[in-house]
């Protein structure tokens, strides 16, 4: 009964620290999902741009090829 204000400021403090942990929490989440998103629209350009060239990491090369390169 005497200590009504010293467990508000308990309260508060509890509840700030939980929003700015999740709140860390949550942009790191959204900064990794950027960051793989990113590397595969990359990754779907590049496939898009090499396909069937001599490029093509997926393409496999006859020996007539390589010795036409």
């Amino acid at each position: 009964s005497g200590r009504v204000r010293r467990s508000c400021d308990f309260a508060v403090g509890g509840f700030i620290c939980t929003m700015l942990g999740y709140w860390f929490y949550c942009r790191y989440n959204l900064a990794q999902h950027r960051i793989r998103q990113r590397m595969l629209k990359e990754g779907m350009r590049n496939k898009i741009l090499f396909e069937g060239s001599s490029l093509d990491p997926e393409r496999k090369q006859t020996g007539s090829e390589r010795s036409d390169s």
